[in-house]
């Protein structure tokens, strides 16, 4: 994944999180369980995209082995 991908997919579950913190603390509870919905949905999204770019297998060789 592209680094400024991830560096925006960071700020974003960072802005989230401070938004469902501000949503608590001025008692809109609804929105907290929206802003923290949202940040388990972006945080499980990126651990399984990072799981599955480790899982990439190495492009095949392209010049047959001899032999």
């Amino acid at each position: 994944m592209d680094k400024k991908l991830k560096i925006a997919g960071v700020v974003f579950l960072v802005a989230l999180a401070l938004g469902a913190a501000w949503a608590l603390w001025l008692g809109l509870k609804a929105l907290a369980w929206i802003a923290g919905a949202g940040l388990v949905i972006g945080l499980a999204a990126g651990g399984a995209l990072g799981l599955r770019s480790r899982r990439k297998l190495p492009p095949p060789d392209d010049h047959p082995q001899l032999g």
